[in-house]
């Protein structure tokens, strides 16, 4: 019931303001919008198969003034992070909400920096990544967040400023170091032969990945942690969960197409110009690549937001440029929907799969239903996925 009020609420937003485009109280709305989905995912109650595992390492920590080498099993700033927020509050909440208001604040800041439809993004957001960027990937959720930060500091070309919020992203997942590419995307378009050319290049080397992983196991030995990051992700359970079979590749790469197809009408037909063009292509190809080698999965959250921006400037780009010749209008909002579909379709078709050892539970268990840490009401469901999970 939480996540659907949030849900309305959000709807008669994007119609007030983003459809109708009223201004007063937008920005007041925004801003308890975003306390009330910050504090959504701030007070959660053992939601989130990673929460749980994260909750047991930060019971271990010691506190700043006591910290062990035997501490730093993870990324160096998280465990200062989780350290130093144990000194004054010894409670696992007081991660969460820092880390919800946080994550939060920037997402919501860098929606209303760079795109129009404010309030159509966050319902994008909010149907599509909350869960695991709130819930799930914390500590990546972090760095991805600081990279954010970092954009328009790239987009300036102050790159000694990009870099120094890059280092510190890294410092708390060292995942984000692949990101040293992003001066490099600058140039990407949807109109330069350069572009397509780049998705030739990482096929090839999802390809190249996909052949040699183990190979790229072992090279990457003691090389901050990334060895012991790929083992654990090729034995990941959502791997067991992919879709491998040749439907799915075409499906999804009919999908990229069409992407790339819409991006090119709305920048030359409705002369649509974003900033963040070369930040979205970069989210294409690493979908892509994710297709190729599920291992990839994780980077597309990186840079999810930049789709969420994307999809909310195609439908309030269609319904402004097509509200006054209502013949089309209709036409518009039913090219969004399906394409939308295409997108979330497979999403929450993993959502419902069931689980191998218990088949009434389902993967959605891990964020349905809502919890509070008011209540702490434990959901039958989900102790049996964190079990399957955990085992």
């Amino acid at each position: 019931m939480s996540y659907f009020l949030v849900t309305l609420l959000i709807v008669f937003l994007i119609i007030k303001f983003d459809l109708l485009s009223n201004s007063k109280g937008k920005k007041e709305w925004y801003f308890i919008l975003y306390i009330i989905v910050a504090l959504l995912a701030g007070l959660r109650y053992r939601i989130g198969t990673d929460t749980i595992t994260y909750e047991s390492f930060f019971n271990n920590y010691h506190t700043i003034g006591h910290l062990t080498k035997n501490d730093f099993d993870t990324d160096v700033l998280w465990v200062f992070f989780c350290s130093l927020i144990k000194t004054f509050g010894k409670n696992w909440f007081w991660i969460q909400i820092i880390h919800a208001l946080f994550v939060n604040a920037v997402i919501f800041w860098f929606i209303k920096k760079y795109s129009n439809y404010w309030y159509i993004a966050i319902l994008i957001y909010f149907l599509g990544d909350y869960f695991v960027l709130n819930c799930e990937q914390m500590r990546q959720t972090i760095a991805s967040c600081i990279l954010l930060l970092s954009i328009p500091n790239l987009l300036d070309k102050k790159y000694l400023k990009f870099y120094l919020l890059y280092t510190i992203a890294c410092l708390f997942h060292s995942s984000a170091i692949v990101f040293f590419i992003l001066p490099f995307v600058l140039n990407l378009r949807i109109d330069k032969v350069s572009t397509y050319f780049s998705i030739v290049i990482v096929m090839c080397i999802g390809l190249w990945m996909q052949i040699n992983f183990y190979k790229l196991s072992s090279l990457t030995t003691n090389l901050l942690m990334l060895s012991s990051k790929l083992d654990l992700y090729a034995t990941s359970k959502f791997l067991e969960t992919v879709n491998r079979s040749v439907l799915n590749y075409i499906f999804m790469f009919g999908l990229v197409i069409m992407t790339f197809g819409i991006a090119y009408v709305l920048k030359k037909v409705f002369s649509t110009r974003s900033v963040l063009e070369p930040f979205f292509i970069l989210y294409l190809l690493l979908f892509i690549l994710f297709q190729i080698v599920p291992l990839g999965y994780r980077y597309v959250y990186y840079v999810s937001i930049f789709l969420s921006i994307f999809l909310s400037e195609l439908l309030g780009t269609s319904f402004q440029r097509f509200k006054k010749t209502h013949a089309f209008l209709p036409l518009s909002l039913v090219i969004f929907c399906i394409y939308f579909a295409y997108w979330a379709i497979p999403c929450y078709n993993n959502l419902f799969t069931k689980i191998e050892t218990d088949k009434r539970t389902h993967y959605y268990s891990r964020f349905y239903p809502y919890s509070s840490i008011l209540t702490k009401k434990e959901d039958n469901a989900r102790e049996s996925l964190f079990k399957f999970y955990n085992k």
